[in-house]
């Protein structure tokens, strides 16, 4: 039987699935040699983490020198090569749920200088 003097105590969290706001417009056609940037602008929660995949493979920019990933969830290619063409996939995921955008990125061609 509940009292008055006893005492309830629970916790409720609150669970807010990530979404990708701004992701960059596909496809993105660049020559061979520019530098270019991916934009994958999500909001949710604090934990959530937030990776870039190349046709399926994983982006490590610690192992890739070419790679650059900002906090803000951008990723900079430089010197671009043939080799960075394909379909970029942008997860974002916490470990109730998970949000993707894909960009098409097609690098072919020479800069002219």
């Amino acid at each position: 039987m509940f009292k008055l003097t006893d005492h309830l105590c629970g916790f409720v969290k609150i669970v807010a699935r990530p979404a990708i706001l701004q992701a960059t417009a596909s496809p993105l056609v660049t020559p061979a040699g520019a530098t270019f940037s991916l934009n994958c602008v999500s909001s949710g929660p604090a934990e959530a983490e937030l990776q870039w995949y190349l046709s399926g493979t994983l982006l490590n920019p610690s192992l890739d020198g070419r790679l650059d990933l900002a906090p803000t969830g951008r990723l900079t290619v430089s010197m671009a090569t043939t080799s960075y063409s394909g379909v970029y996939t942008c997860n974002v995921s916490t470990s109730f749920a998970f949000v993707t955008a894909q960009i098409h990125v097609i690098v072919g061609g020479n800069i002219s200088m």
